[in-house]
This record gives C-alpha cells, structure tokens and sequence, in this order.
C-alpha cells in the first residue's frame, strides 16, 4: 500500500450494491475450503487475482491484522469489503492527488512552485490575505526539503493543511468525474 496524508485518514469510499457484489464474488472464488472465512493464503491469492503478484504472505498477515474487526483470526465477508473500500479509497487517492499535482503544475517541470501554489488557493479563497496564508502554511509544512519547491510528495502534504471536509467533497467530486 502507498502512503497518504499524515495525520488523517484516507477520504472514505463506501461501495454500492453492484461493488459489493463484484466484492463477494471475489470472495466466494478465493474461499477454496467454502468456510466463509480468508486464511491468510487465500487472501493472498485474491490481492494476487487483484493484480498485487509481488504480494508475500507477511502482507496478508497485515491485512488480516488491520481488518479483522472480530478477531478470528481471518477475514470474513463484511470485513473483505471494508478491505475493498479501503483499498479503493487509496487507489483513488493517489489517482486524485495525481491529478491535482498535475493541475497545478502549469509547466509540466513535476515540482510546483509557491506562485503555482498560490494559484490553486486562489480558486478556493477570495480574500487574499487568506490566500498568502494559506500559501505560507502549506509551504511551511510541505516545503520538507527547504529547497523552495515542492515535489509531488512533498504536494500531498499540503492536503494535511486543508479542512478534513474540504479534501473528502473534493475527493467524491473527482470520483464521480473520473467513474
């Protein structure tokens, strides 16, 4: 799994009734013993069947400790789809944050400067004095390197200075966009 932005969670993404579908039949076509339950090998084999091939079992150990809510040991439907979602959310994201770097980064250089920075708050913010705050924030907490650009994982830190709120409307929008 990639990284996100420190200090919060990914933005949610919750399936409909068609996902969820498409989830439990990727469930049911790895649950080789039919017990209703993924050990960890037939968890691998499905993030395998999801195109993760240099997936180890040490990475299904740690998805079963990250998602096994009742402590069974292995994951069980309900608990596959909120994987699912999970591991949707994180694809979307990075695609989002992709997305946005690109915008943003008007010449293509794959770094964006304070004045392409600037620009992006200016969307969002009339008043400019909130504007060069903005700006001033982000660059200080983004800025990690202190080289006076930000390169694109240095960007994603600037979505920690934005409202938890503002990035998930912003978030859904683009996944409704990019369906």
């Amino acid at each position: 799994m990639t990284s996100h932005v420190p200090g919060r969670g990914l933005p949610k993404v919750t399936f409909d009734r068609a996902m969820k579908k498409q989830c439990v039949a990727l469930f049911k076509s790895v649950d080789i013993d039919q017990s209703g339950c993924l050990d960890e090998c037939e968890l691998l084999a499905a993030m395998r069947a999801q195109g993760l091939t240099d997936a180890q079992l040490e990475d299904a150990r740690s998805l079963i400790k990250q998602f096994d809510l009742d402590g069974s040991g292995k994951i069980e439907i309900r608990e596959f789809v909120k994987l699912m979602e999970a591991t949707m959310a994180e694809d979307l994201y990075n695609d989002y944050i992709n997305a946005i770097f690109a915008y943003v980064d008007k010449d293509g250089s794959g770094e964006v400067s304070k004045e392409e920075l600037r620009k992006l708050f200016e969307i969002t913010e009339a008043d400019s004095e909130l504007i060069e705050g903005s700006v001033a924030l982000a660059w200080e907490t983004a800025d990690t390197d202190r080289d006076g650009i930000l390169t694109k994982d240095e960007f994603r830190l600037v979505l920690s200075t934005l409202p938890t709120e503002a990035v998930q409307r912003s978030f859904d929008m683009f996944c409704r966009n990019n369906k």
